[in-house]
């Protein structure tokens, strides 16, 4: 298992399992720190905000970062950052509020969907080939924001939403999203999935992962964000 950091760390571990399948921990976990394109850990601490990560066919793993809002893709965990080329559109997103979900699509295109829009319920995501970006509209309720996201079954994307007020505390869900066909400034209303409560935990979760085992069956991982307490 691969995991980033928002202080600009990468989690390297081993998943355990049962014999029937369950998960039960994670072994041999080590951090190594995400270097920047000349070898070094950024010192700027808005440099370090990472927020989103996919990996492509090749094993390059692009992570998505904010406040200093940009793409870097990495050999491996262990490698100086080369720039990832993408439209300058991105760096203009609010300075907490850029990319949290970055998914591989067909053909090497990412989609992208930021915590930031006109409004609090249309959050800006694009469609990123090269230097192209093909804006579209998440459309959300105003509360629920997108904390990550990961492909899932029949072109549909599984995207992991977290809530918080003082009020209701901490709150998720998990949504799909079809984007098999979309046109510029399309805007995009997900379903809900799953919310997130009891009888399961709920935490301040901003990773989502999926696979099917060889049976078939399909397992969703989540990771959930302490901020350090």
């Amino acid at each position: 298992m691969t995991a980033i950091s928002d202080q600009g760390w990468w989690l390297n571990g081993v998943l355990t399992y049962s014999r029937h399948g369950e998960l039960t921990s994670m072994i041999l976990p080590e951090l190594f720190p995400m270097l920047s394109p000349d070898g070094n850990k950024p010192k700027a601490e808005k440099s370090l905000d990472a927020e989103a990560i996919v990996q492509f066919p090749n094993g390059d793993l692009v992570v998505a970062f904010e406040r200093n809002h940009r793409l870097w893709s990495y050999s491996n965990i262990l490698s100086p950052a080369r720039r990832f080329p993408t439209n300058p559109i991105l760096s203009t997103l609010p300075y907490n509020r850029g990319i949290e979900a970055l998914v591989m699509l067909d053909a090497g295109r990412l989609l992208a969907i930021s915590e930031s829009g006109p409004k609090d319920s249309s959050l800006n995501g694009w469609i990123l080939e090269g230097m192209q970006a093909t804006p579209f509209t998440y459309l959300s309720d105003g509360y629920f924001r997108p904390s990550d996201a990961v492909s899932f079954d029949d072109g549909r994307i599984l995207v992991l939403e977290r809530g918080y007020t003082e009020n209701r505390g901490v709150s998720a869900r998990l949504m799909t999203l079809d984007v098999t066909s979309v046109e510029p400034d399309d805007s995009l209303q997900p379903s809900q999935f799953m919310e997130l409560g009891m009888p399961l935990p709920l935490d301040n979760f901003e990773g989502v992962a999926f696979r099917r085992d060889p049976t078939g069956a399909k397992f969703i991982y989540l990771m959930s964000d302490d901020n350090y307490s």
